[in-house]
């Protein structure tokens, strides 16, 4: 309701021998608040179904001598804002007043304490608010509820501020129950001492205005009005169409973003085919292809990767893109139907209609006529019918469900019997029927399987690439590598719940803030760099945050100035500089352009120490991010090849210590090629600390400079040529040299390293007088011929890399 939903709070003192509440809360996820327990405890029975709430529902009992009302609503998602809690849900809490006339003297916000409540006094904030008044909370008690006694601290509550503000709202009413000790009266009694002080101070019941009820009424109206029609419209639809067409062999494909419930239907289906259903990350990637009989039908069921939520197709990663559109050749000759799956458990907005409608674009527009919604979870609809659902959500559903030719089916995910999968398949035989008996074809298909084939083929050219040019990098470097005990880490680009979450995962602490939801409209940006340093792995790592930048606007001063105060952060300088991206979304060209813009505001040597850190790993469950790398295309290409092929993984949903301790491995090889940490262009070089002898510090700083470029130049065409050269079917016999002479001299002279060692050479040793001690002819593709080779085939046989060293 408007938040022009009021109430008051004059009348009649409330009687004190009957007391009405209203229980109210969210979930998260598949675990309970524990708001029906509360009101089974309050009224000493078991007289409310613990399993999941779906419509208001009054009980009554006498206790300690007093008449006790308790109604039960259904809860929201604890982190989700309102605008994702479905609008029929909203109503039944709405009308939940109804049941306790003439209004409840209580309301109970339930919150679970000892589960994550990230994101739960913002949500509840919101929901309390439009839902009800700003009024409410003078009526409001938060019952926080545990499983566990040992997790009973009031502390927590004081020490967290998303808590500590809902107890504010409530004047600092609250009351802290244990759920599972249903035998200790006490706890009961001193909620009930509570809640008698609050209607007692308060001396009324909250009454909602005369006009709300009556919209509220008036739209109840309409949904049951415009529900009727809408069913009657879909039983004139297939009255007149054969009930029989023959159909022996029926082919689908499920498609819909991630976490619809369409693995889980196809496994409905099939009754038990083994899809994969999202569960601790592990998602649909590739598509499947499970086939059985239900009733005597040949059924074809192939699973498509799920969409990223509500994003744009723009947004979807190109290799999720050509999955989905090769799903429809993989049961040839093309499918009856395509079941487009919609989740019931959230409202569907704007977002989601966009999403869908652009995803399904990837076929063509002929696909609409071919597709049936598949309403998932329909357990949480309750005694509603899901066309009282379809009106209630408003235009954005009701489009869709036109779009598809007011096609629809709904499938209870929790419960496997053959009702709804045969009601199913006689709605596909009824648009068959209506198909004039064709199934669905894409013009598309030959191009879609080529592609496929050319990405899998660059593939292992780039991993074969990137396994040589590291292992030539520890054969040119060997001896030399630093082991680093102070690692500093600069992270850019991306988004702040992608770089705030790689922060944690290489820290192994939460010590940057995480936002439960990436819509949740509170939400805060990153303004400033952010500095966090802990102890991990035997090293002191210090992250810097970098906040986020805009692939619409070009760089400003005011950004050179964040960027370069990052790297003062790191001081003296960062060994790396991590580009975090999302492997869930695509990388565009406008991607690409914003982090070359911001990143060569340090200068063109921060590309030396750059590093990309694909986040959400888990994503990509058993798929190489090799693949996803190549299927983005030339703009992601570009990116890896400007940072010299470096890039490393992180899991998304855990913190894998291995996985951090390989990344600082690939840190250590890149900070030994360097010759040390990154410093922007423009910073002064602190002379001071060395002999100048007979130069001044301008000189030996523009001397210095030039020998460093020469010197990195060199190694550059040296890994070129040695990439290329193991590339060959054949390779001649390498001279292996002395460790002296294997390696381009350093300008550093005897400075000692971050490490600890030396540099070996003195700095009157130049790169021209390596080049002298180790002749041959210059090749015009990579500056040295087959003779300057520093590395065999017997090397790389030898210094093979690890798995992880390769993604």
């Amino acid at each position: 309701m408007a938040s022009g939903n009021s109430a008051s709070i004059t009348g009649k003192n409330s009687d004190p021998s009957e007391l009405r509440i209203v229980l109210i809360g969210g979930r998260r996820g598949g675990e309970l608040s524990g708001k029906t327990s509360v009101g089974n405890i309050i009224l000493g029975r078991d007289a409310f179904d613990t399993n999941r709430t779906t419509t208001s529902v009054m009980r009554q009992e006498m206790v300690s001598g007093r008449q006790v009302t308790v109604v039960d609503t259904p809860g929201w998602r604890s982190s989700h804002p309102l605008d994702l809690t479905p609008k029929l849900i909203q109503l039944e809490i709405q009308q939940s007043l109804n049941l306790c006339p003439p209004g409840p003297h209580v309301f109970a916000l339930v919150v679970r304490l000892d589960l994550p409540y990230v994101g739960t006094g913002m949500s509840a904030k919101e929901h309390v608010r439009f839902l009800f008044s700003d009024r409410v909370w003078k009526h409001t008690i938060v019952v926080f509820t545990v499983a566990d006694k040992n997790k009973m601290r009031p502390d927590l509550i004081r020490s967290n501020y998303q808590l500590r503000y809902l107890t504010e709202k409530c004047e600092g009413r609250f009351h802290v129950l244990n759920i599972n000790d249903r035998g200790d009266g006490s706890q009961v009694t001193e909620l009930l001492e509570k809640v008698g002080q609050m209607v007692t101070s308060n001396g009324c019941h909250y009454e909602t205005e005369e006009h709300v009820s009556e919209e509220l009424k008036e739209k109840e109206i309409t949904i049951r009005r415009r529900a009727e029609q809408r069913r009657a419209d879909t039983q004139r639809q297939t009255t007149g169409l054969p009930k029989d067409v023959g159909l022996t062999d029926i082919r689908t494909v499920l498609l819909g973003r991630q976490c619809s419930g369409k693995s889980s239907a196809g496994n409905i289906i099939l009754t038990g085919s083994g899809f994969k259903v999202n569960r601790g990350g592990q998602r649909s990637v590739q598509c499947e292809v499970r086939q059985g009989d239900v009733t005597g039908i040949h059924v074809t069921v192939v699973d498509s990767p799920g969409w990223w939520y509500n994003s744009p197709l723009q947004d979807t990663s190109e290799m999720d893109k050509l999955e989905i559109q090769n799903s429809v050749s993989l049961c040839p000759p093309g499918p009856h139907a395509v079941l487009l799956a919609v989740p019931l458990d959230e409202a569907f907005t704007k977002a989601m209609r966009v999403a869908v409608e652009e995803h399904m674009t990837l076929l063509s527009q002929r696909v609409w006529s071919h597709t049936i919604i598949l309403f998932t979870h329909g357990n949480r609809v309750g005694n509603r019918s899901i066309e009282q659902h379809i009106e209630a959500e408003g235009e954005d559903l009701r489009w869709l469900v036109d779009k598809c030719g007011n096609r629809y089916h709904v499938f209870n995910n929790k419960r496997k019997d053959d009702t709804q999968v045969t009601q199913l398949l006689e709605k596909i035989e009824d648009m068959v029927s209506a198909n004039t008996g064709g199934h669905y074809e894409d013009d598309g298909d030959e191009k879609v399987s080529e592609r496929k084939r050319n990405i899998e083929g660059h593939v292992l050219t780039f991993m074969t690439k990137t396994h040589r040019q590291r292992t030539a990098l520890k054969a040119l470097f060997e001896g030399e590598r630093q082991s680093l005990v102070d690692v500093r880490l600069m992270m850019v680009g991306g988004k702040m719940l992608d770089k705030n979450r790689a922060g944690n995962h290489i820290l192994q602490q939460s010590v940057f803030t995480e936002t439960p939801f990436k819509e949740f409209k509170t939400q805060t940006k990153l303004t400033e760099c952010v500095r966090q340093q802990r102890h991990v792995s035997d090293r002191t790592v210090s992250v810097v945050n970098c906040p986020d930048w805009s692939t619409t606007t070009p760089p400003s001063q005011k950004t050179k100035d964040v960027l370069l105060h990052g790297v003062t952060l790191c001081s003296p300088g960062p060994h790396a500089v991590l580009v975090t991206i999302d492997v869930r979304s695509s990388f565009s060209e406008a991607d690409r352009r914003s982090v070359e813009e911001h990143l060569e505001l340090l200068g063109d040597r921060v590309w030396r120490h750059a590093l990309v850190m694909f986040m959400w790993g888990h994503w990509l469950v058993e798929r190489r991010v090799e693949e996803y790398i190549e299927s983005e295309g030339e703009p992601l290409r570009w990116l890896l090849e400007k940072c010299g092929d470096r890039y490393h993984v992180l899991h998304g949903t855990k913190w894998d210590i291995s996985e951090v301790n390989v990344l600082m491995e690939k840190i250590e090889d890149m900070v030994t090629r360097n010759r040390g940490h990154f410093e922007p262009s423009d910073t002064t070089v602190n002379t001071s600390v060395r002999d100048t002898g007979h130069f001044t510090a301008e000189e030996w700083n523009r001397r210095e400079e030039e020998w460093k470029k020469r010197e990195q130049e060199l190694i550059d065409r040296m890994l070129k040529f040695a990439v290329k050269d193991q590339e060959k079917t054949t390779l001649p016999a390498v001279r292996r040299r002395h460790s002296m002479d294997r390696f381009p001299p350093s300008m550093s002279g005897g400075t000692k390293s971050e490490a600890g060692s030396s540099y070996r050479w003195s700095p009157d040793r130049k790169v021209s007088d390596w080049l002298k001690r180790n002749p041959g002819p210059i090749a015009s593709s990579s500056g040295y011929d087959d003779t300057m080779s520093v590395i065999t085939q017997a090397d790389i046989d030898v210094m093979s890399v690890r798995d992880e060293d390769v993604s």
